[in-house]
């Protein structure tokens, strides 16, 4: 049965992983929702202006009621700043299956926060949330999170055609289904 704890802080080395609150609106506009850069795979991004920002935090944190919500601002421990998200979608609970996404500021890319935060978060929905399955998708032209992903144990399923189109050339691009077992990532740790 699952833990449903929600979103609760996780720590990591140089990361606290927490519920948004309404002071974090400035920071995540300007650092990672207004960049259309940072937001090249993301449909609802990037955010025209601040108060795109402050609806999307709003109904995030009215979502934490629900213990089923697990969103995490990503903030730097030794900066303050906020520097992306990781949101869990728990469509599926009853089969314990759910799907993780994340976003990061470009000024944040190649320094392994993303890979930190998602470690943790995995760690969490596996070890105490109890969460059988875990899954990610990803635009088949964004090679560092299809590396992100199989660096952090998860492997392909599938390819579903067509499924997003990219913000610049109007080209369809595929979309990449992958996902990770609790066994497996179970065996990786204890390895």
């Amino acid at each position: 049965m699952l833990g449903n704890n929600g979103t609760m802080l996780i720590q990591t080395d140089r990361l606290n992983l927490r519920r948004f609150v309404m002071e974090d609106i400035d920071q995540s506009f300007t650092n990672w929702a207004s960049d259309s850069y940072s937001s090249k795979y993301f449909i609802h991004y990037p955010h025209k202006n601040k108060s795109d920002t402050e609806n999307m935090i709003k109904q995030w944190i009215q979502s934490y009621e629900d213990k089923c919500t697990y969103i995490w601002a990503i903030e730097v421990k030794n900066t303050g700043d906020v520097i992306g998200n990781v949101t869990v979608d728990t469509s599926f609970a009853s089969l314990e299956m759910c799907e993780i996404a994340y976003m990061l500021g470009a000024l944040w890319w190649n320094k392994g926060y993303a890979s930190e935060a998602l470690e943790k978060v995995l760690n969490y929905l596996f070890c105490h949330e109890d969460f059988y399955l875990v899954e990610a998708k990803y635009n088949i032209t964004n090679r560092a999170s299809a590396k992100l992903l199989q660096k952090l144990g998860m492997k392909q399923d599938g390819i579903l055609r067509d499924r997003r189109i990219d913000k610049e050339s109007g080209e369809r691009n595929d979309l990449v289904i992958c996902s990770l077992l609790k066994s497996e990532y179970v065996n990786a740790t204890i390895s």
